[in-house]
């Protein structure tokens, strides 16, 4: 498993999370 790969995706899966509590 790439770190490079996993690292984004996390922080688009968080990003998406927090915009949806925040919102």
């Amino acid at each position: 498993v790439s770190s490079s790969q996993a690292a984004p995706s996390l922080l688009r899966e968080r990003a998406a999370i927090h915009g949806s509590i925040v919102q």
